[in-house]
């Protein structure tokens, strides 16, 4: 935890006022988390007495500040503690225990959690710089400086990013590619600078896998040629993706072909499914699709509905 406020409190260190205004400090609830996440209630007097209650019981102490050293000193009557001005503001004080790497943190409860004080330093940043935060499918946050009134995905493109946890921690750029959280979108960072933002095209494989094709394209599908292709967004084998509409062959993770499925009618009887180069059109090397028992048939000439020539195969392939 310690780590994680000396982060934020440089962070914010612009954004920071003084205790030189005393108002900040009087007459507010403040709580202090100490051990086992026991909170200890002060309010400061404005005639320097301290009032600190702990499960309902009451002490008095006394209070002072030396602008001089930006320190606050605490006399809680068993001891005396003597705190150093990290970052404050009308809500929150965090203060360094002289002497130590520890932190001393009054939260102002009507307005802040004690208990979770990291979300409330971390709403200050994004304030302060703008911040995009942006949900990531395997957890923890992409934030994007000067990007909260972006219109336009592609003007996310050249903007700092950062990747922080869960519990607001700031986590290295071990990525290149960051897959949001709905998986519409693929965010490319390099040395801290977002280089692509893509939309996603999500396809549903017969198997129900779903696919993310980065800047796919639904409406013209021939454009998602050479487009790479992810699995919650990892890379996909060389292999083909059947979904109830196309084929889509996968070369390093990228799509090397894209074919059509096209059901047919017989006229003897029954239904063929023929894998095609071509929309529109049956051509020769096309294949019959026998993924499943639906589409029984031999090798021979077949009659189709709609069409007047016939179609020859063998061995799966139109001749």
């Amino acid at each position: 935890m310690n780590e994680l406020i000396k982060y934020f409190t440089n962070s914010l260190a612009s954004k920071s006022l003084s205790l030189k205004k005393k108002g900040v400090l009087i007459e507010k609830p403040w709580a202090v988390i100490g051990a086992n996440n026991e909170i200890e209630k002060l309010i400061f007097k404005r005639n320097n007495e301290l009032i600190i209650s702990k499960n309902g019981k009451v002490k008095m102490a006394t209070w002072d500040y030396f602008p001089e050293a930006k320190a606050l000193l605490i006399d809680r009557i068993e001891d005396k503690i003597l705190l150093k001005e990290q970052f404050v503001d009308e809500n929150l004080v965090i203060l360094n225990i002289d002497g130590t790497e520890d932190f001393f943190i009054l939260a102002n409860e009507n307005e802040v959690n004690a208990l979770n004080v990291p979300a409330y330093l971390n709403s200050l940043k994004t304030q302060k710089l703008k911040i995009k935060e942006i949900p990531l499918f395997n957890g923890g946050v992409i934030q994007i400086q000067d990007g909260h009134r972006v219109k336009f995905i592609g003007d996310f493109v050249g903007k700092i990013a950062e990747v922080r946890s869960n519990d607001y921690t700031p986590l290295p750029v071990t990525e290149n590619n960051y897959l949001s959280r709905d998986r519409e979108y693929t965010i490319i960072i390099e040395r801290d600078l977002v280089i692509s933002f893509e939309e996603n095209y999500l396809i549903d494989s017969i198997d129900n896998q779903t696919f993310e094709i980065i800047g796919g394209d639904p409406n013209l599908i021939l454009e998602n040629l050479n487009k790479k292709i992810t699995l919650k967004g990892k890379p996909v084998p060389d292999s083909r993706i059947s979904t109830n509409r196309h084929v889509y062959e996968i070369v390093n993770s990228r799509i090397n072909k894209i074919f059509f499925l096209k059901v047919y009618e017989l006229k003897s009887g029954g239904k063929i499914e023929i894998v095609q180069k071509d929309a529109s059109r049956i051509i020769k090397g096309d294949i019959i699709n026998r993924a499943t028992k639906e589409y029984p048939f031999i090798d021979g000439s077949y009659k189709l509905k709609g069409r007047w020539r016939p179609i020859k195969v063998q061995d799966n392939i139109i001749i």
